[in-house]
């Protein structure tokens, strides 16, 4: 009875309230992250930047009486190949942990070998606030491709008495996404072709673009020579996504199409072009600093022409693209580093790894309110001084 009570004061003590359903016919566990938590992207996803603080609610729902050792929080990050899509017949590759931190939310934090001395919880709903910091590090993106898969991911774990005792594990996938500057400055991207006795100019004002945003451009064409009777069969602008895998000998290119654009081509030469195409809110940001895997876009204009000759030319241009996680003139953080630096990889202690925060470390940055008696003077007390 005794040890009974003691629990209950512990779960006090860590402001985990008991609500009893008798609704419920399992036990289990659920994590539920904050509404303010993290920052909503273009295409309504809730993502997670270098520096963010995840935040959030375990419920911990008992249905009958448990015993447990603790319930603990993990976060953690991974890298792996697919091999059933890959195809690759050497041999497997464990997956590359990034990262795995915990927290213990509920029980002994100590080890103890004999479970009647573990604590008891009774039936009820049981609510664990928690609230962990990102480091500024550049990890790779949460990203899921046929070959390829990086994520993150909170897990909760109870552990019971024995090893074929359920877990009661709820999963919660968090989206990182990584500070990518789009442009520091603004250059104007210019590029000329020739073929068949016509010369097209591609001007670009910016090559830098953030997700949703759409990309302008010029395209000029002006016949050259005695030649003139040439005429523009089409003109096309599409935006090509780059991805490279590379995972302990194995390594993969694909290219795909995510945006098209296709105007109406010239009657007559010369003439001058403006085209515009979108980029969709789901385009994942140019990574260039990743162990295993890259990400990079093109920008290709093709311009089909038909002259005297029975053969077809074409003027073909591509520009690279950088798609951005920051506005527009903003630069990452100075101390912003990558997963991969040197110095990261070779640290072999918490310094560059997110931390979980204690409950009195939450409100850090709250001043303490004024009591009555030490409160500040008011403004006609002032002027009568």
């Amino acid at each position: 009875m005794q040890s009974i009570i003691q629990q209950t004061n512990n779960l006090a003590s860590l402001s985990a309230t008991a609500e009893h359903a008798d609704d419920q016919q399992q036990t289990y566990t659920k994590i539920q992250l904050s509404p303010d938590s993290g920052v909503l992207h273009p295409d309504g996803r809730r993502v997670f930047y270098p520096g963010s603080s995840i935040s959030g609610t375990v419920i911990f729902h008992v249905h009958q009486r448990l015993r447990a050792q603790h319930l603990k929080l993990i976060l953690r990050s991974s890298e792996r190949l697919e091999y059933g899509a890959t195809g690759w017949s050497q041999q497997r590759v464990a997956p590359t942990h990034t990262f795995a931190v915990k927290t213990h939310l509920w029980g002994l934090r100590h080890k103890e070998s004999n479970p009647n001395k573990w604590p008891l919880l009774t039936p009820g709903t049981y609510r664990f606030p928690f609230s962990c910091e990102l480091p500024m590090i550049n990890y790779n993106l949460t990203f899921h491709h046929q070959s390829y898969a990086s994520y993150f991911s909170l897990q909760t774990a109870v552990v019971r008495a024995t090893e074929a005792a359920p877990e009661f594990t709820d999963m919660c996938p968090i989206e990182f996404m990584p500070f990518v500057a789009t442009s520091t400055c603004k250059e104007v991207h210019t590029e000329c072709k020739s073929a068949d006795h016509v010369t097209g100019e591609i001007i670009m004002p910016e090559t830098g673009f953030l997700a949703g945003e759409t990309a302008a451009l010029q395209l000029r064409l002006m016949p050259q020579g005695p030649c003139a009777s040439h005429k523009v069969l089409s003109v096309q602008a599409k935006l090509k996504q780059i991805i490279s895998v590379g995972y302990e000998g194995y390594f993969r290119m694909e290219r795909n199409e995510v945006a098209t654009s296709k105007p109406s081509a010239p009657e007559n030469l010369p003439a001058t072009m403006s085209m515009e195409l979108c980029i969709p809110k789901t385009a994942l940001p140019t990574i260039d600093y990743s162990l295993h895997i890259k990400i990079m876009y093109q920008l290709q204009v093709t311009v089909h022409l038909k002259g005297n000759s029975l053969f077809r030319h074409k003027l073909k241009f591509t520009i690279p693209i950088n798609i951005g996680t920051l506005g527009r003139g903003i630069s990452p953080p100075r101390e912003l580093l990558a997963y991969s630096d040197r110095e990261v990889l070779n640290e072999p202690g918490m310094r560059f790894k997110p931390r979980f925060l204690l409950a009195e470390e939450n409100n850090d940055d709250e001043l303490p309110a004024y009591d009555s008696e030490n409160s500040p003077p008011s403004y006609e007390q002032e002027i009568a001084a």
